[in-house]
């Protein structure tokens, strides 16, 4: 089961707080102790749920107001960009993603959310940034709905199905071997 740390959007409306929407259920040590960090230096703005059934997901998600995608850059994680990610987008959550990773140039290119350090002070300064600025934050929010319907599967199929269209007629002499992009 993952464990899903969030408030609820209410209490940011209201003007109290900040609100974090975290899924995982690997590496729990390491994450819990960044977790406890974060949690203890913005006090009673956070929520731990701990391990919740998949079908509450969607649920806690309408009630977050931010994502968080950041994890210690390796090798191999540098070009992942966990499913989390585009949920979080789909959901209309900003995200915090670390910089030099695939998730990271998603959240960056489509001005989805912050980029930070995998550091529990880094980190609580963007929750600290986000939780200030409301204006950014409703950008950041309509920002990761577009970037997530970007990477819908019936977009990237469409933007395939373009591309080997623009080759077929490239290997009939009729079109050049880039066809434009399909919007």
């Amino acid at each position: 089961s993952p464990s899903i740390l969030c408030s609820r959007k209410a209490s940011r409306q209201r003007g109290g707080s900040s609100a974090m929407a975290w899924a995982s259920s690997r590496r729990r040590s390491r994450c819990s102790r960044a977790i406890s960090a974060v949690a203890a230096a913005l006090g009673d703005r956070f929520d731990w749920t701990g391990d919740v059934e998949r079908g509450q997901i969607p649920g806690l998600l309408a009630g977050a107001n931010l994502g968080w995608c950041v994890f210690q850059p390796t090798p191999l994680r540098v070009h992942a960009a966990p499913l989390k990610l585009l949920e979080y987008l789909a959901a209309g959550l900003p995200v915090l993603a670390v910089p030099g990773s695939e998730a990271g140039d998603m959240v960056q290119t489509g001005r989805a959310g912050l980029l930070v350090a995998a550091d529990p002070m880094a980190v609580r300064a963007a929750l600290v940034a986000v939780q200030a600025d409301d204006a950014g934050h409703a950008a950041m929010s309509a920002a990761a709905v577009q970037v997530a319907a970007a990477h819908d599967w019936h977009a990237i199929m469409a933007r395939e199905a373009a591309l080997l269209a623009g080759l077929r007629r490239t290997r009939a002499g009729t079109q050049p071997l880039v066809p434009e992009a399909a919007e």
